[in-house]
């Protein structure tokens, strides 16, 4: 074993030196026991601090082997192998491939030849073992023959060594599927797709039949009673190796999703097809859940998930049938003796069977097998115990409802289909269902338990699935509903009147609440299912609305009853309401609105509507300090005010004119500047609401209905102007009053701006607000410039102003307006980025809201001000530094960024790139002409942005590159001209000379950049992108040299008889292609590389090495 792998013991460690003193292992041992068993937390920490300083020491991988071979404690074995793990998959790490073999075989070595060895320790090494195989994939063909190793030297001995020989598989398929490194950098995804698409082709098979002969014959052995501690082990080890080949990502997907709920298909290739075919694979899994006890059995049912859901195509319409038949009757068996369910994975994993295999086959194929009757009562009864159990896990509840969803929208949509037994089962479910939700309120009152009703996302996705099931036979649910509801109500009444027993009130309004918000999921489905059943929603809706009059009535009262669950409810079916009735494409008099025209006397839309905006000032006046209630309400005023029928109608009701006049902190309080400042950020929506609505109100052209509007934003900004510029204090910056109240205008005022945006009724805000207000946005950016949460509101209102959202504010090149703007906002983006460059002592754990988040917003504008439909030209005439003075600032705030937080953050990334596009479009001398280290620094950065696998990234970057690189194209090769000013040809020609000093200093940066786009072509989806080919043509013109040796690397890289056929693809790419940027160059060009690309993708079965100068050990 030894020979066959390699020895690393420490004497012959491969000529590694063995200096190390034994004094040191024992010190690291004490420091390990330290870390890991320690209770005082100053020791353990300066532990902590000793293991990272020994990570980064120059020897440490040769102390880690030492310490893994000679240590006597299993958490300095562990520590070894953990430190290993990152020095070898360190990016810059400067292992070489023989070294990483020769580590990895180590590994291989050690778990071979050592007994007893601690789980956490067997388990870091398999990792380690896998990392290298896979980082060293393409690099030796020795890497790769790691199955007959593993299959010779585990499989062939005792069951101890057959347990490691399965972790090593799982783990190496594990990690073959996972995506390396940082995930948003292309070549990380790239080469996982390469590797896993070969691992997939040539081992995965192989591994997942192996893994099936160790399961067979150890069902064998537990049939002739063979049920010892390590043959269960066996078992569990490989149930999971095989869940990792079936949740392999086959088809490259997105590996981190492969394994989803949202994506059940398994794409397995079709030479698995025999595996699936034949029963006896099928069989094997049920067969090991009824001998399996129910910790382990849980892994052959997540094994069933993903084979129930293999795709389709694999099989004939025969051989379909006869497997479903066969999945059919494995669960109908676990149904008929579901004691092995009682473990809560299991019976987890059991509920995502019953999806899994109804989504991947229809209902029509369902009911032809012969077992589906028993089998649909089965899982009927299954579902109704589960809700009586109902401390059940939510999540296998989620299961069970997307189970039914599936059944009765499958039922919906095949018409004339018979014998599915949705129209009896289904009403028998929801019943279930709303008894199981009324009854569990008890325990959650009584006892204390957690309240479902506070999982909004649970409960949100629960109603969408009921909105389903429901319209089955809505009849039967509907009636049950209004038996139930009357009942409740009823008892709610009683408890209001006598003011008695507030527990049995709290339990009568926790169950009101589920009975509204199913009620909501009841007419909610009939958006998914057309019924003439509108008689029976109008009592219900009658029913609810007479509940929320009652209601509202006791939020009046100053000691009235509240109950923040019930208004929610109440605010939700309003919600759903609107979407059924209220919106655009419905009419009003239906059935529906014939009952609330009847009961509550709404004869018409109007009332209707009347009764949401009552109800939303209510809401907004009474529940001002609970946050859920006014973002649920705002929310409803929202979408009022979104439709084109609704907000035409409601801006002529009294109520909103009321709004519109009265939008003071006195009428809705939570506008007051008292509360939280997280809580303000709802004024915005308040006041975008309010905006449509006054701009609907002024369509007639009635803008002094503006002014009368802005009577209170403007005597609080007044108010403001006076205490900030005015009569400013010294201690003005600690006046919190006034922050705060800046900080609710700015939202206010941004609110508003959103939508304006029309001409017309934009610059009636423009004029408002500059030039008496700027001064004050500008002074309050000083003094509070080190708080994000003043700058960031403040500075979202600039960048409102500023978008030219349909040409609203730039709309002419000689408008004098756009000039005013653009100057203040160059004074107000000059003087806070000042005082944002002083900011330099930040802990890193805060740089980004503190410091680049300000910086983003700061890109955002100087990017869209710099789109502007405007003559930039007029500043130089007129001598005005407000362009000049931006764009220093902008260098001087890229500058003060570290390289790596650009795309650390991707707010702050999407916002540098684009404004560099932006500057080298219209500016790119500008940035040709800065310092050199500058411009370097700037190159860099696109160097890395084009690795990014977001398409607004890398287009920008790109499209930058393209810029820079035509420009010193142009420079480069202007002829110089023989008539004309003198002066202007030596400009010309020190153009030229700086062309070429540029391309000289920085020729390390555009060479990596070439040689990515060439990686890019060859090996990456984003090969397809658009705009690539422009920047590579250019680069190519410029160092015709250095593509040159690209090509011959690429070339040299591939076997002999390959070698030919790549020749003649990078003359294709190069084919006609002659030495200008011309535009039909250019169209040429991209001819080539889709021609290039085609011939790349249909020989790229082998591996491209492209070097880049990057270090690829």
């Amino acid at each position: 074993m030894v020979e066959a792998l390699g020895s690393c013991s420490s004497d012959t460690n491969g000529g590694m030196p063995t200096t190390v003193q034994e004094h040191e292992i024992q010190q690291i041992e004490l420091l390990c026991q330290q870390m890991y068993e320690s209770t005082d937390p100053a020791e353990r920490t300066k532990a902590e601090r000793a293991m990272l300083e020994f990570g980064n020491s120059p020897e440490c991988l040769n102390k880690c082997q030492l310490l893994i071979e000679r240590a006597t404690s299993p958490y300095s074995q562990l520590l070894g192998a953990q430190t290993l793990v990152k020095i070898v998959g360190k990016q810059n790490s400067n292992l070489t491939v023989d070294q990483r073999l020769e580590v990895r075989n180590y590994a291989l070595n050690y778990l071979a030849n050592r007994q007893n060895l601690a789980p956490f320790v067997v388990q870091s090494l398999t990792k380690l073992f896998a990392k290298i195989t896979k980082l060293i994939w393409f690099d030796t063909k020795e890497s790769q023959q790691v199955i007959p190793l593993v299959n010779q030297y585990f499989f062939q001995v005792n069951i101890e060594r057959q347990i490691i020989g399965v972790l090593l598989l799982s783990q190496l398929v594990q990690e073959i599927n996972q995506v390396e490194g940082d995930p948003v950098l292309h070549r990380s995804l790239t080469r996982q797709r390469r590797i896993s698409s070969t691992f997939r082709d040539t081992y995965l098979s192989e591994i997942f039949s192996l893994s099936c002969n160790v399961l067979q014959g150890s069902l064998a052995a537990l049939t002739s009673n063979d049920r010892s501690q390590e043959r269960l082990k066996l078992i569990e080890v490989g149930l999971k190796l095989n869940l990792n080949c079936l949740s392999f990502d086959f088809i490259g997907t997105s590996p981190d999703e492969s394994n989803s709920d949202d994506l059940p298909t398994v794409q397995i290739p079709s030479s698995w097809r025999r595996l699936f075919v034949e029963n006896t694979t099928l069989d094997l899994f049920f067969k090991l859940y009824h001998n399996l006890p129910p910790h382990i059995s849980c892994y052959a049912l997540s094994c069933l998930v993903q084979m129930t859901s293999v795709r389709r195509s694999i099989f004939s319409n025969p051989e379909r049938l006869n497997f479903l038949n066969r999945i059919v009757d494995g669960v109908k068996s676990i149904l008929e003796n579901p004691t092995g369910l009682s473990d809560p994975n299991t019976y987890h994993e059991f509920c995502r069977l019953l999806v899994r295999f109804k989504a991947n086959f229809q209902l029509s194929e369902l009911t032809k097998v012969p077992s589906y009757p028993d089998l649909i009562r089965l899982i009927k009864d299954f579902t109704c115990h589960a809700f009586q159990a109902w401390n059940c896990a939510p999540n296998s509840i989620h299961y069970l409802l997307m189970l039914w969803q599936k059944l009765v929208s499958s039922a919906t949509y095949c018409k004339g289909l018979n014998g599915h037994y949705l129209d009896q089962y289904a009403p028998e479910v929801m019943q279930a269902y709303i008894t199981y939700r009324l009854e569990g309120v008890n325990a959650v009152v009584q006892d204390g338990l957690e309240d479902p009703l506070d999982d909004t996302p649970m409960l949100t996705q629960q109603m969408e699935q009921l909105a389903h099931i429901s319209r089955q036979s809505f009849k039967l649910t509907g009636e049950f509903l209004r038996s139930v509801f009357d009942q409740t109500a009823k008892r709610y009444e009683e408890l209001l009147m006598t003011g008695a027993n507030s527990v049995e009130l709290s339990i009568i309004e926790g169950r009101l609440t589920w009975l509204i918000y199913i009620i909501g999921a009841s007419l909610n489905g009939r958006l998914f299912v057309k019924c003439d059943d509108e008689c029976l929603e109008g009592e219900l809706a009658c029913r609810v609305m007479q509940l929320i009059q009652i209601s509202d009535s006791q939020l009046q009262l100053q000691q009235g009853r509240r109950c923040e669950k019930l208004e929610l409810a109440f605010l939700n079916f309003y919600d759903t309401y609107r979407k059924c009735y209220v919106a655009d494409t419905a009419q009003y008099g239906s059935k529906m609105h014939k009952k609330l025209s009847e009961v509550l006397g709404l004869t018409n839309e109007s009332r209707l509507l009347s009764v949401f905006i009552t109800k939303i000032i209510l809401n907004l006046n009474c529940w001002s300090s609970s946050e859920l209630i006014v973002k649920s309400t705002l929310s409803i005023l929202h979408e009022l005010s979104m439709g084109f029928a609704s907000l035409t109608k409601i801006a002529d009701l009294d109520e909103v004119k009321f709004m519109l006049s009265h939008h003071t902190a006195e009428h809705f309080p939570f506008l007051s500047n008292s509360g939280s400042i997280e809580f303000m950020r709802y004024r915005t929506s308040f006041y975008s609401s309010l905006g449509r609505l006054l701009i609907e109100s002024m369509r007639c052209g009635n803008e002094e209905k503006f002014d009368e509007f802005m009577i209170p934003l403007d005597a609080s900004f007044d108010q403001l102007r006076r205490a900030i510029l005015v009569d400013a204090s010294p201690a003005i910056a600690q006046n919190q009053e006034a922050k705060r109240a800046f900080i609710g205008i700015c939202r206010d005022v941004r609110g508003l701006a959103k939508e304006f945006v029309k001409p017309q009724f934009y610059f009636l805000l423009f004029e408002w607000i500059y030039p008496t207000y700027t001064p004050l946005i500008k002074r309050a950016l000083e003094i509070w410039y080190n708080d994000p949460y003043l700058t960031t509101p403040a500075l979202r209102l600039i960048a409102e102003l500023v978008d030219n959202r349909e040409k609203r504010n730039y709309y002419d090149s000689a408008s004098s307006e756009s000039i005013y703007l653009f100057r203040e906002v160059s004074s107000i983006i000059v003087s806070l980025g000042t005082r944002i460059l002083t900011l330099t002592d930040i802990p890193e754990e805060n740089i980004y809201q503190y410091k680049l988040k300000t910086i983003s917003i700061m890109f955002r504008i100087t990017q869209t001000s710099l789109r502007a439909k405007m003559n930039f030209a007029v500043f130089q005439l007129y001598g005005d530094s407000a362009l000049n003075d931006i764009l220093q600032m902008f260098v001087k705030l890229f500058l003060s960024i570290i390289q790596c937080d650009i795309l650390s953050y991707p707010k702050l990334s999407l916002q540098y790139y684009p404004l560099l596009e932006v500057l080298s479009a219209n500016h790119c001398e500008f940035l040709i002409n800065l310092e050199p280290q500058i411009f370097g620094y700037m190159l860099t950065s696109l160097q890395a942005g084009i690795t990014v696998s977001e398409d607004r990234i890398s287009t920008s970057c790109f499209i930058v590159i393209n810029n820079i690189v035509s420009q010193l194209f142009r420079w480069l090769t202007k002829v110089p001209r023989k008539i004309g000013s003198p002066t202007r040809a030596k400009e010309d020609e020190e153009k030229r000379k700086a062309s070429m000093t540029i391309l000289e200093t920085h020729s390390q940066t555009f060479h990596a950049m070439m040689a990515i786009m060439l990686d890019l072509l060859m090996s990456s989806d984003q090969a397809s992108h658009p705009q690539l080919p422009l920047p590579f043509l250019g680069l190519i013109l410029l160092y015709g040299d250095q593509f040159q040796q690209l090509k011959n690397s690429v070339i040299n890289s591939q076997p002999m008889e390959r070698q030919t056929a790549v020749i003649q693809w990078f003359d294709t790419l190069m084919d006609g292609v002659s030495r200008n940027l011309s535009q039909g160059n250019r169209d040429k060009f991209i001819q080539n590389v889709l021609a290039f690309r085609r011939d790349v993708s249909e020989g790229l079965k082998i591996n491209l090495t492209v070097t880049t100068g990057d270090n690829r050990n």
